[in-house]
């Protein structure tokens, strides 16, 4: 049984929506290495919570998230991170939020979350995830979340 927790996550409703702080690795890889990298965390039954790839040239800049959706899975992150080093990817592992609750085809819910932030911290990336989940990389994850609840977002 995987362990899932959500002690190392906080997890709140204040607002609009629900939020949750997950583990985003973020990685450049080549194309094969990037199809190892998915292959051997799908063999190992580990599911993607949010993925954004972006080609530069003939590389790959990936963000990722794992574990189940709504939840934080300390053996899934383990898990994904023991791939990752098995193919010697060289990684960054940081807090992203995770934004829940979102109702796909809401007009202006991403504008809402990037207009209430640019000013006030580096968004480095918005992107969707599974059930119009919304991920944020920023420079400041404990200030975005207080940015996002004084704007009554979360």
């Amino acid at each position: 049984m995987k362990n899932i927790s959500n002690r190392h996550a906080q997890i709140s409703q204040t607002g609009n929506f629900t939020y949750l702080t997950r583990t985003q690795f973020t990685f450049y890889a080549s194309d094969s290495i990037l199809n190892s990298v998915l292959g051997g965390i799908a063999g190992k039954r580990v599911s993607i919570a949010g993925y954004m790839q972006t080609k530069i040239g003939k590389t790959n800049l990936v963000r990722l998230v794992v574990g189940p959706q709504g939840a934080v899975s300390i053996s899934d992150t383990a898990t994904a991170r023991n791939v990752l080093k098995s193919l010697g990817v060289r990684l960054r592992m940081k807090k992203v939020l995770q934004v829940l609750g979102i109702v796909a085809g809401t007009p202006g819910i991403i504008r809402s979350i990037y207009r209430s932030l640019y000013h006030k911290v580096t968004v480095y990336a918005i992107y969707l995830g599974e059930n119009s989940n919304i991920f944020v990389d920023t420079c400041n994850p404990s200030r975005t979340i207080q940015i996002l609840k004084r704007n009554n977002l979360i």
